[in-house]
């Protein structure tokens, strides 16, 4: 709403696509379809590489979901390359990293070494050691397909030291998965299963609402079995995959048809709302006409001053609603970077003038990212709101904070000499 208040298009996407994303977690494909429908229509309008990428890039999460991988392995490499032109090595990497996903989904693992390969190069610059390990699983069940062996085990090895020290098991399946496949492709049949029995298995039974994890565990066991020449146990397990498939053929058509739905809807109620809006304009203008006439006829020379006034006040009120808008973070309500940096530059030049102290404190979080990792960004989000109301507690009335960046704050202390700041940042 506030973005649609300070007619901020990409901010309105930015929104758009958390909604996108927490419709995609909560399995409700209708409604992603139809946020992303409303968000095409902002990327038209914006222009901007940046909001098309982030706009590809979930377009690619609800086409994986959905099993249309072609298509989702295309969206996210139309995003990865936009990502890496606009020098955003986070989205680019994650971009790499479902590239190579969709292809070990789509049974294609040799696919995915190259996207694997640029996702773990990436990956390692940024210090992010969970989504790292995903990568490496990906790439060791790539290179185990190209016949690389020794090079497979040691990214499983790397990927496995992470899992090792990682709390949230079941966000780790994928990475198991991977562990096995990989086993199984470079030939040792009887680790790949005593990973598949230990490891994965009672992460399936907690797991049973994703079928599509379900279906690759029991797809690797029955293939597992049948290179371990266990031919029965091999054929329960197949059977077992053959019922998955059924389950998620209907629920993948279903959520298809859903998504669809979701899409045509949008797109109804947005010529709705053209109508709508283009028969208010067309009422406005008559409006707009007769009241000219009858301002005319009567001579009310002070009513047109009044609506004249009274215009002006309105439109200063949205101007300064919209500049609120735009020089606070929309997060935590505190001033943003630009905002920060153009009243640090006019305090100091004042306080230059006068020969007065300013003092600025440059502060993080610590260990932001493992609440983040552990809990999501959810969490992450309210952490941060909190940290800023208690922050605003110790404030003086002179003083002024900003969200940097991230989990980064400063604080602007105008007239604050040394002692005083050391004392106030150790607060």
């Amino acid at each position: 709403a506030l973005a649609q208040q300070a007619a901020d298009v990409p901010l309105q996407s930015y929104a758009r696509l958390h909604l996108t994303a927490s419709a995609i977690f909560a399995r409700d494909f209708r409604e992603a379809a139809a946020q992303l429908e409303a968000d095409s229509q902002l990327v038209r309008a914006s222009g901007s590489a940046h909001v098309q990428a982030r706009h590809l890039y979930w377009q690619g999460n609800l086409q994986m979901e959905l099993a249309d991988f072609k298509r989702a392995a295309q969206s996210f490499a139309a995003a990865a390359e936009r990502f890496r032109s606009g020098g955003n090595p986070t989205w680019e990497s994650d971009c790499e990293r479902l590239m190579a996903e969709v292809a070990i989904l789509s049974e294609q693992p040799a696919q995915a070494l190259v996207p694997a390969q640029r996702a773990t190069e990436l990956l390692q610059t940024l210090d992010d050691p969970v989504y790292l390990a995903y990568a490496r699983s990906a790439l060791a069940v790539a290179l185990a397909a190209h016949g690389r062996h020794d090079e497979a085990r040691q990214q499983l090895g790397q990927a496995m030291a992470v899992v090792a020290r990682w709390p949230a098991a079941t966000a780790m399946a994928t990475v198991h998965l991977h562990r096995a496949r990989a086993l199984l492709l470079t030939g040792d049949a009887a680790a790949a299963e005593r990973a598949l029995r230990a490891d994965i298995g009672p992460l399936m039974a907690r797991d049973g609402q994703r079928l599509d994890r379900q279906r690759r565990y029991h797809q690797l066991l029955a293939e597992t079995l049948s290179a371990l020449n266990r031919s029965r146990e091999a054929e329960a397990a197949w059977r077992e995959v053959i019922r998955i498939e059924r389950q998620s053929y209907e629920r993948s058509l279903e959520g298809q048809l859903e998504a669809q739905r979701g899409a045509l809807e949008a797109q109804r109620l947005q010529r709705e709302n053209e109508l709508l809006q283009s028969r208010a304009q067309a009422a406005e203008q008559a409006l707009q006409a007769e009241a000219s006439l009858r301002l005319v006829a009567a001579a009310g020379g002070a009513v047109v001053l009044a609506g004249a006034l009274g215009g002006l006040w309105w439109l200063r009120r949205v101007n300064r609603r919209i500049a609120a808008v735009a020089a606070t973070d929309a997060l935590t309500g505190l001033l943003n970077r630009r905002s920060a940096q153009e009243l640090a530059a006019q305090s100091l030049a004042a306080l230059r003038s006068q020969g007065q102290p300013f003092a600025v404190v440059l502060f993080d979080l610590d260990h932001f990212k493992d609440v983040n990792d552990t809990w999501g960004h959810a969490a992450g989000d309210e952490a941060l709101r909190q940290v800023a109301e208690r922050l605003r507690d110790g404030l003086r009335r002179s003083d002024h904070l900003a969200r940097w960046g991230g989990e980064e704050f400063l604080l602007l202390l105008p007239g604050a000499r040394l002692p005083e700041a050391l004392a106030l940042a150790e607060r």
